[in-house]
């Protein structure tokens, strides 16, 4: 097998009093605002920033009155240029125009939260957004509204059924937060109400999982990512399910790099660039390790040439390693896309080599 040439550069950083890796972004940015915000047994997060999605296509802003050929006309752009590929409500817009009053394009951002314990939706809204159009459309439509203000709206999977066989029951339990200007979803009305005392703090957030902040911190300006820890990283995006042969082929790549470290976390974030064709995004890949050695970052960049087990060809042929950075427990990989239509973010979000987390050092 031929040799991995990749230049890397290596920061190594000193962090004083407490200081993070890097400088806090507004808090408009979806990545950081989601991990927040989610309930923190989340086992796999996906954040699709639509503000940005709007700016990237160059879409002029979608309210819940413009023509369904209009909706459908950019939900294609999105999905062509990936970045709704972690969206749990970009296809059912339309529908819910039609029957709810509003859909995630009148949305800032949008994360989807999935755990064993359940699973849920948190969408955040501009301030000008009138929430009442929300609580209007489930009373309508047949919820029982609750008790309190910032209860859980319940309607249940047979309601949405009735509402339209397309829609995700995720939608039948549903909390509207005035304070934070959210809704939250689930198809449980338990981990509806779960997921906004997560909201609203009165239960522990993503945040305050190891090595989470810290991969979001890295993702600032996503316009679609994907944040995991990494336990079911290592189960997602491992060899365990491909053929004997990618698995042999997998481990001897990483053998002859000199073997990897388990990352804590790991995530996924497609991001543009202002002078670059707008669906040729790069597909930043932050991974946070407790106490990493130094030539994790370079035995990484090396494992993003060459063969690619499982998928075939080389990894060239899809991308190219724009930088490599490590820094404290970060290492931070930038992919660029050979292809205008190449879709990173659908490509490597599960069942990788550049991701795994198993190897032996």
């Amino acid at each position: 097998m031929r040799p991995y040439v990749v230049s890397v550069v290596v920061i190594a950083a000193v962090v004083a009093g407490g200081a993070g890796v890097s400088a806090l972004p507004s808090q408009r940015d979806a990545v950081r605002a989601a991990v927040g915000v989610l309930p923190a047994e989340t086992l796999n997060a996906g954040v699709t920033d639509w503000v940005r999605a709007r700016e990237l296509l160059a879409a002029e802003h979608l309210s819940s009155d413009s023509p369904e050929r209009a909706i459908r006309a950019f939900l294609r752009e999105a999905y062509d240029a990936d970045v709704s590929a972690n969206s749990l409500l970009a296809d059912a817009a339309p529908a819910m125009v039609e029957h709810f009053g509003w859909s995630v394009l009148d949305a800032d951002w949008e994360a989807l939260a999935q755990s064993r314990r359940g699973a849920a939706a948190v969408v955040q809204f501009p301030e000008e957004f009138d929430l009442q159009r929300v609580r209007d459309g489930l009373a309508r439509l047949g919820y029982v509204e609750p008790a309190v203000p910032s209860g859980v709206w319940a309607g249940g999977a047979d309601l949405v059924t009735r509402i339209e066989s397309s829609l995700t029951p995720m939608l039948g339990y549903v909390a509207v937060l005035d304070d934070t200007h959210q809704i939250v979803l689930s198809d449980r009305q338990q981990y509806a109400g779960r997921a906004a005392r997560t909201v609203t703090g009165e239960i522990g957030s993503l945040d305050d999982v190891a090595g989470m902040s810290d991969v979001a911190a890295s993702l600032v300006g996503s316009t679609s990512a994907i944040i995991r820890p990494g336990g079911l990283g290592c189960a997602e995006m491992g060899f365990g399910d491909a053929s004997p042969d990618a698995r042999a082929l997998a481990e001897r790549r990483i053998a002859q790099v000199g073997g990897l470290h388990p990352y804590q976390s790991v995530g996924l974030g497609l991001v543009a660039e202002e002078d670059r064709p707008q669906r040729a995004q790069d597909l930043v890949v932050a991974m946070h390790f407790d106490g990493v050695p130094l030539a994790e970052a370079r035995r990484r960049a090396m494992l993003a040439t060459g063969d690619a087990p499982a998928q075939g060809g080389v990894f060239e042929s899809r991308f190219r390693v724009g930088s490599v950075r490590q820094q404290t427990g970060d290492v931070v990989l930038t992919l660029r896309p050979r292809g205008a239509e190449t879709q990173l973010m659908s490509d490597y979000a599960n069942g990788q080599l550049l991701f795994a987390s198993c190897g032996r050092d």
